[in-house]
């Protein structure tokens, strides 16, 4: 009886380690990259291809993103219509530094009014192939 007693509750100890270990690398590995910001100020002065890659946040975002397999490039942004103009012009920008406009997602209600978010999001260890077309809604067709 002990005997048992020992062995299933070593048995759950060991499912709940593992189970603990998995979820800490999933956190690593989603939160691995980090989030840019730029203000509103940075984004306002005349820009030029050089201009935009000497800022940290673009010259950052696009190394991350070239070096994640799979990645999306999230561009979180304030509402409103000057929010959404703005996320739209980053958006163009990035395109014409080679992003591809499938993985560029923009998400209303950033944190901050004063800043845009930029942010690598990986796909849980490469797993996650994010095909052409592809669309977390059902509704939104893809360009």
């Amino acid at each position: 009886m002990l005997t048992s007693i020992i062995i299933i509750s070593s048995e759950f100890f060991m499912r709940f380690i593992f189970l603990t270990i998995l979820t800490l690398i999933f956190i690593v590995k989603v939160h691995a990259d980090g989030a840019y910001f730029i203000s509103h100020d940075q984004w306002a002065k005349p820009k030029r291809v050089e201009t935009v890659l000497q800022m940290t946040a673009i010259n950052s975002v696009l190394s991350d993103f070239t070096n994640t397999p799979n990645s999306q490039l999230l561009i979180l942004y304030p509402g409103g219509d000057e929010g959404t103009l703005w996320a739209h012009d980053v958006k163009a920008w990035l395109v014409s530094l080679g992003v591809s406009s499938r993985k560029i997602e923009l998400r209303p209600g950033g944190g901050e009014s004063t800043s845009i978010e930029l942010q690598v999001e990986s796909p849980l260890f490469g797993m996650i192939n994010i095909e052409p077309g592809f669309s977390r809604h059902k509704d939104v067709k893809q360009e």
